[in-house]
């Protein structure tokens, strides 16, 4: 009899300690997959934060440069246009250098792509380039006709890269609005092509 009860209360025992093993085996597997789950979501966060700074420096240089760029067309546009009327008021067929060098800098500015979504620099490229054949020619009245379609020109396409650069800021209009911005400025842009033709093939 006392042979059982020593034997039971072995059994107990033994039970009491394998459940406190399990237990304590239990709490380290719990702890060692937490760990491992910390670990690699800390990697994905850091790994994320690093990839959005780097977009994040990516896109404000990419602003910065077309800022730089508008503000480079308004004064090259505007300056070979001044220098334009100065030669008409002083009435001197003469392509001067400075009007010739303005000339390049506006086209270097220019994208020479055929592409239809580059319309409006191929449009500006030819109306730099009659605008110094009307001057050499003393064709005044064509000459400010296609000065004002490089005006215009040109506030379309400084419009379209303002609109580029608020998408890359993360500005956002409202779908139908951005739609019918994009259609207004396709159809400017259509009808000074159109203007420039005319006059390119005006007799």
């Amino acid at each position: 009899m006392q042979a059982l009860v020593a034997a039971y209360g072995y059994f107990m025992c033994s039970s009491e300690i394998d459940a406190a093993a399990i237990a304590a085996n239990s709490a380290i597997v719990s702890a060692v997959v937490a760990g491992c789950v910390a670990f690699v979501v800390g990697i994905f966060t850091v790994y994320y934060a690093n990839r959005r700074n780097r977009e994040n420096i990516y896109a404000s240089s990419v602003i910065q440069e077309r800022a730089k760029w508008r503000d480079e067309m308004r004064e090259h546009v505007s300056n070979f246009i001044k220098l334009s009327h100065q030669l008409i008021i002083l009435e001197i067929p003469f392509v001067s250098p400075e009007l010739r060098s303005t000339k390049s800098q506006i086209a270097l500015r220019l994208n020479p792509s055929l592409d239809d979504k580059h319309k409006i620099d191929q449009t500006l490229l030819r109306s730099l380039g009659f605008s110094l054949k009307y001057l050499a020619d003393s064709d005044i009245n064509r000459l400010s006709e296609m000065l004002i379609l490089i005006e215009q020109g040109t506030q379309l396409l400084i419009k379209q890269e303002w609109e580029k650069s608020k998408d890359e800021a993360g500005y956002h209009k409202k779908l139908e609005e951005n739609f019918k911005s994009e259609s207004e400025v396709k159809l400017a842009i259509e009808s000074i092509t159109a203007k420039v033709t005319n006059l390119e093939n005006a007799a």
